[in-house]
């Protein structure tokens, strides 16, 4: 029997600068409503911070649980924006 050297979970904190462009309506101003968006698409910027949970299920897979959020300082759409994930990861090696 092979021991068990690994931990079964793990919680990282993290964070750091984002920097994309942001194309609004696909560069179209106008909505099929008839409504005009004044936004325009740009070069966006901002920071965000993450949280990830991992909990091993065995020396070969883990099950990852993601949330961040994100700020984008300069962006005509929203300066909050979340993201939360999950997904399995396995190992090669």
């Amino acid at each position: 029997m092979g021991t068990k050297n690994f931990k079964t979970f793990v919680l990282n904190l993290g964070g750091g600068g984002i920097i994309g462009y942001e194309v609004i309506n696909n560069g179209n101003s106008l909505l099929e409503t008839g409504a005009i968006i004044d936004a325009k698409s740009q070069f966006i910027y901002g920071v965000f911070i993450g949280l990830e949970g991992e909990i091993t299920l065995s020396n070969d897979f883990s099950l990852l649980i993601k949330a961040n959020e994100y700020y984008h300082i300069n962006s005509d759409v929203g300066q909050f924006y979340p993201y939360a994930g999950i997904g399995l990861r396995y190992f090669l090696f």
